[in-house]
């Protein structure tokens, strides 16, 4: 049987039991992200919901319900962790309020995301791909709407299939090529490729049928060998610098319980510990994670304190703090989530805006409804003002070398970053502050998303976070030191300034174009199936 010519199977009629599959493609994908102890599971997760789609007849309205099952089952699995924000009486909400939002921002996020990717059961069903064109119509298909996932304000990429094997090395490398869709399009391939043969299989019981996973099995092992090869042949002779990521560990609701001094106390007394257990060697730059400086730049007894820490000490220092943009008008004013750093002589070596907000937490959107619908979460700002993006990368000139900032939510779309590579950054810097998710797999997955960025752009990634996860990330994605969630301390470690330029920092997520031209090509049909 040839695989170049399209089979067509005779399908099967479709009955609402036949939900059940994609059902458990849902649970066992969310169960993929959970922990990385399965995210093998990722490799055949999605079988049961290409079957189900390869196997029966599908209008569009049928395959849009089949993966709106699939979809909302895996994002009310993976988004579980948002109830770590419980209680949120520290806001001014009551625990039975607190409950309430959470809940409905839990099933809100999941069926938006959820809609989004049901799209492809629908353009399945009406398009009614054949034979070998199935594998590339899901698989085109599910890489362009991952990628639209991430294209606005409000813009989400949590469940890129990517992300759960960020501990997989030497699958991931190519990344640096293709960035991180190009992984999530090899899952899918495998995924569908094994579903078709299943299809084909129970139909006509002939081994044969298998050949639909030889040519995706072949481009896995190209994709291995370029893994090892990458790690295992990376020059890594840069500049170094010897760098401590301090970790306050402190909680949402004790940051906004405690005095700015008494929080700026605790990550200058880490600080000075850092340096006296190691008084033989000479630190070039602290980190501090988001908002660790809870008060703007304009406070002048808080930039006094952090200019005479590196001034005694010699150090530099990089931390996240607030800033203000004053207008005519005195009390019309923007706030910006920011880095700053500041040089050995007290100087103020730049700043960073965080460009991408997090909806709900740093700006509210559709304001007058909410405010309209449910007054009290107006306290869920604490800031009482929404805070303003920044516009550019603002890549700090340190005299060791150009360093790009990151903030928090920023790290999980790939643009940012490479926009920062593209504009001089040597490293990357981000300070996050993970504490509202505690424990829970959210600060892994956000964790795994910088892994990916560090591969994309072949860059060292320091990584502060308020309660962990802290880590040094190498451009190969290793994690060379960690921190874990609800620690305090810190971590040291030398990273080093590189000045490369991977194809993915050069031409980004063009394989969506790819993706759109196999789309294309998947959606026509031969000239027998039309007379037919």
């Amino acid at each position: 049987m040839d695989i170049n010519v399209p089979v067509i199977l005779e399908k099967e009629d479709f009955t609402y039991k036949k939900l059940l599959l994609p059902f458990i493609s849902g649970l066992l994908t969310s169960l993929g992200f959970y922990s990385t102890h399965f995210d093998f599971l990722i490799w055949f997760s999605l079988v049961p919901l290409f079957y189900c789609l390869f196997n029966y007849k599908i209008s569009a309205k049928k395959g849009f319900l089949i993966t709106f099952v699939y979809s909302i089952t895996f994002y009310l699995g993976l988004l579980t962790w948002l109830f770590k924000l419980h209680p949120l009486t520290w806001v001014g909400f009551t625990e039975i309020q607190s409950l309430g939002i959470i809940t409905l921002g839990w099933i809100s996020f999941s069926l938006v995301e959820s809609l989004s990717l049901s799209i492809l059961g629908f353009l399945y069903g009406l398009v009614k791909p054949e034979g070998w064109k199935n594998i590339l119509f899901v698989s085109s298909l599910w890489v362009i709407i991952e990628a639209l996932q991430g294209f606005s304000d409000s813009g989400f990429t949590w469940g890129r299939l990517a992300i759960s094997q960020y501990k997989e090395i030497y699958l991931i490398q190519s990344s640096n090529l293709f960035g991180s869709l190009f992984i999530s399009f090899i899952l899918i391939l495998l995924n569908s490729s094994i579903a078709l043969s299943l299809v084909d299989y129970f139909k006509n019981k002939d081994k044969k049928s298998f050949k639909y996973t030889y040519p995706v099995l072949i481009l896995i092992v190209i994709n291995l060998f370029y893994g090892f090869y990458t790690v295992f042949s990376k020059e890594d002779n840069g500049k170094e610098i010897n760098t401590v990521i301090i970790q306050g560990n402190i909680l949402s609701d004790q940051k906004w319980n405690m005095t700015v001094q008494q929080g700026i106390d605790i990550y200058l007394d880490l600080s000075k510990q850092a340096l006296n257990d190691n008084k033989k060697e000479k630190i070039d730059l602290f980190v501090w994670p988001e908002s660790a400086v809870r008060t703007t730049m304009e406070n002048p007894s808080v930039m006094a304190q952090l200019k005479d820490f590196t001034f005694k000490n010699d150090t530099f220092l990089l931390t996240g703090i607030f800033d203000v943009l004053r207008k005519k008008d005195p009390n019309d004013y923007d706030v910006f989530n920011a880095m700053t750093g500041i040089s050995p002589k007290g100087e103020v070596l730049g700043k960073y805006y965080k460009r991408h907000l997090v909806p709900f937490g740093e700006y509210l959107p559709f304001k007058d409804i909410l405010f309209a619908i449910y007054p009290p979460i107006k306290e869920i700002n604490r800031l009482g003002k929404d805070i303003t993006p920044g516009k550019s990368s603002n890549v700090f000139k340190m005299p060791f070398g150009h360093v790009g900032g990151l903030i928090c939510y920023e790290s999980i779309f790939p643009e940012l970053i490479r926009e920062s590579t593209t504009d001089g950054a040597e490293i990357l810097i981000l300070v996050t502050n993970d504490s509202w998710y505690k424990d829970s797999s959210a600060v892994y997955h956000h964790n795994g998303q910088a892994v990916f960025r560090s591969i994309e752009n072949d860059r060292y990634m320091v990584r502060a976070a308020n309660t962990g996860i802290s880590s040094f990330i190498s451009p190969t994605g290793q994690t060379i030191e960690m921190l874990g969630p609800l620690l305090k301390g810190y971590i040291k470690d030398k990273v080093k300034l590189r000045n490369t330029k991977t194809l993915y920092t050069i031409i980004g997520d063009t394989v969506v174009i790819f993706a759109i031209i196999l789309l294309f090509i998947s959606s026509f049909k031969s000239k027998k199936t039309q007379e037919e």
